[in-house]
């Protein structure tokens, strides 16, 4: 696969992100946001009467793997297809030890994703719809489209980031209202706080642990010199914890006023070109939590056990019980 967005560097990083920020700019993520909040109701409604819920199967990753489908033009009836792909695409991911069947699924739904996306890019070239699937396809930079192998490669970067990080995030969110008596009723009477709990989330508990880079010159840290042409880990997450940016960083604030300056999204020229939907759809989850789950609590069978990735950071079930409303 071809070296896009997250792997490439300067200048193809430069040359690929400008031909598909527009699939993100604000506008476009705005007129997503009733689209988000319907499929979002619908998933509520499977289980709102119930009063209990197993949040990350039945909600939180079925909600961001049907935006990221509906942003790549993939219909319902592909969706089970669509989310084995992203189950299989996100194994190396943090996994260190990945089994023989394992990695025989990453490279069986790497082809298939391929051939799929290889098809439906090329009806969008010549046939584009209103949506991000055409936008790759169809993008230009001086007359120079991408090549198809880095339109299958950020698609698959799409898929991959645009359903683990938000679920991990949606999830953790709602872990939090459960581990902590009362912030769900404070967030509820003052919604204007729901934003700042948002990122307060990210910082507190980054779905992205950190990722690897390649030093691209000699620097020191802390007396330890790092060589140009070494691999490091980058740890975003305990940036997050620096006490000399966060007062009390241990603590959870939902009022944290610098709260948005975490690393979670990245930085630099890296930062995350799907930042702007991962909030909406966060936001859109909170409000939804607090307009059909309150009084979220862990169900007796509850057991925190997460993900086997030192890369994304969530847990593997989420067992809450809530008062049902109507």
């Amino acid at each position: 696969s071809a070296a896009v967005l997250l792997n490439a560097d300067p200048p193809e990083h430069v040359r690929q992100r400008r031909v598909v920020n527009a699939a993100f700019r604000p506008a476009r993520i705005r007129e997503m946001e009733p689209k988000v909040r319907h499929r979002s109701d619908e998933l509520i409604a499977t289980f709102a009467r119930r009063g209990s819920v197993e949040l990350v199967s039945e909600y939180a990753v079925l909600l961001p793997m049907r935006i990221i489908a509906d942003a790549l033009g993939v219909g319902d009836d592909d969706l089970l297809m669509f989310k084995k792909w992203s189950d299989d695409l996100v194994i190396p991911i943090g996994n260190a030890a990945p089994s023989v069947d394992q990695v025989r699924d990453f490279i069986t739904s790497t082809q298939a994703f391929a051939d799929y996306f290889s098809d439906e890019l090329e009806q969008r070239s010549t046939d584009p719809h209103d949506d991000l699937l055409s936008d790759v396809a169809n993008a230009e930079l001086d007359g120079e489209r991408l090549t198809r192998a880095e339109q299958i490669s950020m698609c698959q970067q799409f898929l991959v980031a645009g359903n683990e990080t938000t679920t991990k995030l949606i999830t953790n969110m709602a872990n939090r209202f459960a581990a902590e008596p009362g912030l769900q009723a404070r967030i509820d009477a003052d919604r204007t706080l729901i934003p700042s709990f948002v990122e307060e989330a990210l910082r507190f508990e980054a779905p992205v642990q950190g990722l690897f880079r390649q030093a691209k010159h000699d620097v020191t840290v802390d007396g330890v010199t790092i060589r140009a042409g070494d691999h490091v880990w980058v740890v975003y997450a305990a940036g997050n914890r620096d006490e000399a940016k966060f007062e009390c960083p241990h603590d959870f604030d939902p009022a944290r006023e610098n709260a948005r300056e975490h690393l979670s999204f990245g930085n630099g020229e890296h930062f995350c070109i799907g930042a702007g939907l991962a909030r909406a759809e966060a936001q859109v989850a909170v409000e939804a939590m607090l307009d059909h789950l309150p009084n979220l609590r862990f169900a007796a069978r509850h057991e925190p056990t997460y993900e086997d990735s030192f890369i994304l950071r969530g847990l593997k079930t989420l067992h809450l019980e809530f008062d049902p409303v109507g």
